[in-house]
Parts: structure tokens; C-alpha cells; sequence
């Protein structure tokens, strides 16, 4: 009898034990990634984030592995609420979109690696994870009339180094990157695997995670023969509801950011860089616009980068017009077509 309620109260107690596991592997992976992205990113957060979640997987069954992913990175993702509910105030049907895809797309990452791990196939594993990642933000990509918007390389911007692997892989190798450091991370930490094979993993991810720092230091310490230029950033706090006005209330706006590039543009600037998509404009109205930052340009002796939204009958177009003086300071105007708004 006593035997029989030892064992119960052993395996109970396995029991909460796994449970107190996944919970908090859970929660670790879902503050990781919620200080790890968004606006004010903790760059090496990222790198830790999905580690928990994708360690303890292999000992789950399968819809609890999914689960346990997908309910940690929707967590996690709530540090946008108010950036997409108030500041660029989506519509409540993509801000379901906004959160849920991700973390559906996290948890089927997370099966994906589970299943590599039950068999102990550890390479595989570790760099399944970056190529998965990789190549759903490139499917998203390319597909996506915003392109790269909401790539997890650009929580990256504050880590120098990292981000000069972009030099060679593009954005591209930023995400494998920091994912590689995950996946093997998590491999290591699962407990599958013999111990050689656990050796050989971390000497390997080790010395790529190293090479991309390595590089990345001796890239920035270089000196290239170009010249620096000296820029300046201008931008107004400006409510949705503006860009969602009127033309009349476009062309208001960028009336004032002309105004200000007179103004405010310190001498010795080169360059002035106004934001993304200030307002929308027909293609009769972008004469006014060139116009007023043509003048702006020639007074202040700058070339001068603006965001806009170029209005068409079927479809409106993100772009860059790059003001610049050539030669005798005559202007010049390119614009550039981001991707299709």
C-alpha cells in the first residue's frame, strides 16, 4: 500500500514537474521575444528567444508542441498592440492577421524542429530552423506588398557587426544567422542526440556565430575610400488620420516639411531624409510636391529624400523621390517605386 502511493507521489509529482517546465519555457520564450522585438528592440534577446520552447518540444506531443509555440510568440507580439491598434490604426481584421500568422508560422517552426530532434538528428535540426525561418520571411517577402516589413533582421539595427553580414547574404543572413545560434542552441539544451554529436554541434555553430562577429568587426574597422556624408533627419508627429485624409490634407503637410528643410537645416548638411510615406498624392499633384522640395533643395544647397504614396485609378505605389543638385546646382529628380502601397 505505502509502495503503491510512493509511486503515485512520484509520478504526480514528474508530473508537475514537466508541467512547471513547459510553463515557464513558455513565458521565458514569450518575455524574450517581447523585449526582443518591436520598437525599441534588445537586440541579443531575439537570438534567446525561441530556445525555451524549441528545447523542451521534443519531450511534448505534437499539438502541445504547436500550442506551447504558438501561444508563446502570440504573447510575445503584444508589445505592437499599441503601435498597430492606436498609432497606425489597422483595421481589426488585419490586426488579427497581424499577430496570428506569426505565431501559427512559429508553432508549425517549432513540429518542424521536433521532429528532427525525436530522431536525434541534431544537424539537421539546428540548421533546419534558420532555413524554415528564412525562408517563410522570403515567401513572405515577395509576396507581400510590403515587402521585408516585419522582418525579425531589422531587430538587429543596434548590433553593428551582425548587421554587415548584410553586405553579402542581404537581409536574409541576419534571420539565419541569429536562428542558426537558436536552432543549435535549442538542439543542445534538448538532451538528444550522443554527447559527440552535442560536441561537434557547438563547436560548429559556435565558429559560424563567431566568423559573421569576426567579420562584421573587421568590416566596420575598415576604411573605405568613400567620402562620409552628413545628414539630416526631419520628422513630424502626425496623427493616422492625416494620411487618411484628404490630398488637400497631404499637400498641407508637405507644405510644412518644406517649410521646415528651409528652416531647420543646419549648414554643412548634404543630405535631408523626410519619413515613409508622409501622404498620398495623385499624379496631379506630384508637380506641386516637386516643385516645393525643388525650392527647398536649391535654398538650402541639399539633396533631399522624401517618402510618398503615389496615388493611381487601380493601385498606390510607395515610393522615394530623390531631389538631388548636379553641376551647377542644377536639380534633378529620381524617384524610386518601393513596393506597391
Amino acid at each position: 500500500m505505502y509502495s503503491e502511493l510512493g509511486a503515485n507521489t512520484r509520478e504526480f509529482s514528474l508530473k508537475f514537474y514537466n508541467f512547471f517546465l513547459v510553463i515557464a519555457a513558455g513565458l521565458v520564450s514569450a518575455a524574450l521575444l517581447y523585449f526582443g522585438t518591436g520598437l525599441h528592440p534588445i537586440w541579443w534577446l531575439v537570438w534567446l528567444a525561441p530556445v525555451p520552447v524549441l528545447a523542451i518540444a521534443p519531450r511534448l506531443r505534437g499539438g502541445a508542441a504547436f500550442l506551447l509555440g504558438f501561444i508563446a510568440w502570440l504573447i510575445g507580439e503584444m508589445n505592437q498592440w499599441n503601435y498597430v491598434r492606436h498609432q497606425i490604426e489597422l483595421p481589426p481584421q488585419i490586426i488579427i492577421l497581424y499577430f496570428l500568422v506569426p505565431a501559427v508560422v512559429f508553432g508549425l517552426g517549432v513540429l518542424f524542429i521536433r521532429s528532427f530532434l525525436r530522431r536525434g538528428w541534431l544537424f539537421l535540426a539546428a540548421l533546419a530552423f534558420p532555413v524554415y525561418w528564412v525562408a517563410c520571411e522570403y515567401l513572405n517577402a515577395i509576396s507581400s506588398p510590403h515587402s521585408t516589413w516585419g522582418n525579425l533582421a531589422y531587430t538587429q539595427m543596434n548590433c553593428l557587426p551582425v548587421i554587415q553580414i548584410a553586405s553579402i547574404t542581404g537581409i536574409w543572413g541576419i534571420s539565419f544567422i541569429m536562428f542558426l545560434f537558436a536552432g543549435t542552441t535549442a538542439a543542445l539544451l534538448s538532451g538528444a542526440g550522443k554527447p559527440w554529436q552535442r560536441r561537434v554541434l557547438a563547436i560548429a555553430g559556435g565558429a559560424a556565430v563567431c566568423a559573421v562577429f569576426v567579420f562584421g568587426k573587421w568590416r566596420l574597422q575598415s576604411h573605405p575610400s568613400a567620402q562620409p556624408v552628413v545628414v539630416t533627419l526631419v520628422a513630424k508627429d502626425v496623427p493616422m488620420s492625416v494620411y487618411l485624409g484628404s490630398e488637400e490634407q497631404a499637400l498641407k503637410l508637405f507644405r510644412e516639411y518644406a517649410d521646415e528643410v528651409h528652416h531647420a537645416t543646419p549648414a554643412g548638411t548634404e543630405a535631408v531624409v523626410l519619413p515613409e510615406k508622409i501622404g498620398r498624392v495623385s499624379e496631379s499633384a506630384l508637380a506641386e510636391v516637386d516643385t516645393l522640395f525643388s525650392s527647398a533643395a536649391t535654398a538650402t544647397r541639399t539633396a533631399i529624400v522624401l517618402g510618398l504614396v503615389r496615388k493611381t485609378p487601380s493601385a498606390g505605389f510607395n515610393s522615394s523621390p530623390f531631389i538631388r543638385l548636379t553641376g551647377e546646382w542644377k536639380r534633378t529628380t529620381t524617384s524610386i517605386i518601393c513596393c506597391q502601397a
